[in-house]
């Protein structure tokens, strides 16, 4: 149901106000220990909302583009990541919590205006592609399935990016001619089975059997980014810093996200970037810098764990979802990108509650933060795996 109701947009401005909504809950509703709880799911749920909303919406609005769209849209993210946690901290040291959560649920509720901009701006491309002669329901993509049809009958083959981006002209065009010939959503759908399946409409697991791949490592960037973005800060100040350095940590590692996006957005424009090596090197760097981390306690080693960190994990979360339009066709990509944000929300769950038990049992970061490090590595064995025996060896 959300998978439908993400085609017409709308659930951006939903999720917006329930994530303002749960800001200000923190703000002025205490009175027992489940609430901050109810309050935090409250507010994931409207990011979630406005994950998927977003996505979809770049996805018509970009095509063939949308892996090289989607890195310089997550810019803004980790500019949060770099700039949130100062302010958060000097709120709390002037202000107080109470204003701090307010602060945040204001800066939440702006998710508003976005979602009405993105209804403004779709129901503009309908109408102008209608005005041009191709009546245009509201669950049209404007992208060409073929492409994404021929890389998921490719599975166990070289998965390399071949951008193409068309012109607005040369996109119109496609369109329109899609529309003259399937002028309902029933026959577009057929069309799509039978251009990227196939005569036989396959399900969205046996049609494309990589997404489930693809999955498992926007999973593991889910646990991943979860367990360094709570517990970085928290473990500077464990190693002797004070809080107003240890926040530093932070900074730098939204700077080192920000790097990770614009280098792995520039491979895609290239043509130079396989999905399961893309995911696999930046799990090698996030295993060593952990590892690093636990060597040093120096404020310039730990600013260097963090920047490489910051920019493995981004390069995860990047590379996992620009991979599914190569993956999956039009028709099974919003369901995808649904799936996708249920098994990052599960295993971010995992991952902060998970590293906060290994924190309280030992008393120590550096044994939590050593199994996330092996966790990484082992992340690294099964793609290595995986590449050589379904990519390289079948290339060769």
């Amino acid at each position: 149901m959300i998978s439908d109701w993400s085609r017409y947009n709308s659930i951006c401005i939903i999720g917006g106000v329930l994530a303002s909504i749960g800001y200000l809950c923190h703000a002025f509703l205490w009175g027992s220990l489940w609430q901050p709880f109810l309050y935090s799911a409250i507010t994931g749920t409207g990011f979630g909302f406005c994950n998927v909303a977003t996505i979809v919406f770049m996805k018509n609005a970009f095509g063939d583009s949308f892996t090289v769209a989607y890195p310089f849209s997550l810019l803004a993210a980790y500019f949060g990541v770099a700039l949130l946690p100062l302010l958060s901290e000097h709120l709390l040291a002037t202000v107080g919590l109470k204003i701090d959560m307010v602060v945040f649920g204001s800066l939440c509720a702006l998710l508003v205006p976005v979602g009405v901009t993105i209804l403004i701006l779709d129901k503009g491309a309908r109408d102008g592609y209608q005005s041009l002669g191709g009546g245009i329901d509201d669950s049209t993509p404007t992208a060409s399935s073929k492409n994404r049809g021929e890389f998921s009958n490719q599975e166990g083959v070289d998965q390399r990016t071949r951008l193409t981006p068309g012109t607005p002209n040369d996109q119109s065009e496609k369109h329109i001619e899609n529309k003259k010939e399937l002028p309902t959503s029933e026959n577009r759908h057929s069309h799509i089975s039978r251009s990227s399946q196939g005569a036989v409409d396959h399900g969205i697991v046996t049609g494309h059997p990589k997404l489930l791949l693809v999955l498992f490592l926007h999973a593991v960037f889910g646990y991943n980014f979860s367990s360094w973005s709570i517990f970085l800060v928290p473990f500077g100040e464990s190693v002797g810093m004070e809080p107003s350095k240890a926040v530093l940590m932070s900074t730098v590692g939204g700077i080192g996200g920000l790097l990770g996006n614009i280098y792995i957005a520039a491979l895609f424009y290239r043509g130079a970037m396989n999905d399961v090596v893309g995911f696999m090197i930046p799990c090698f760097l996030v295993a060593v810098s952990f590892i690093a981390a636990v060597a040093s306690d120096s404020f310039l080693g730990m600013a260097v764990f963090s920047f490489i960190s910051g920019f493995g994990i981004s390069a995860q979360g990047v590379v996992s979802m620009s991979a599914v339009p190569l993956v999956v066709c039009d028709r099974h990509f919003e369901t995808s990108i649904v799936l996708l944000y249920f098994a990052n929300g599960m295993t971010t769950l995992i991952g902060g509650s998970t590293t906060g038990v290994l924190v309280d049992i030992t008393a120590n970061y550096y044994v939590a933060f050593g199994v996330f490090s092996m966790f990484n590595f082992l992340v690294f064995i099964v793609t290595l795996v995986w590449w050589i025996t379904f990519e390289r060896g079948h290339k060769s």
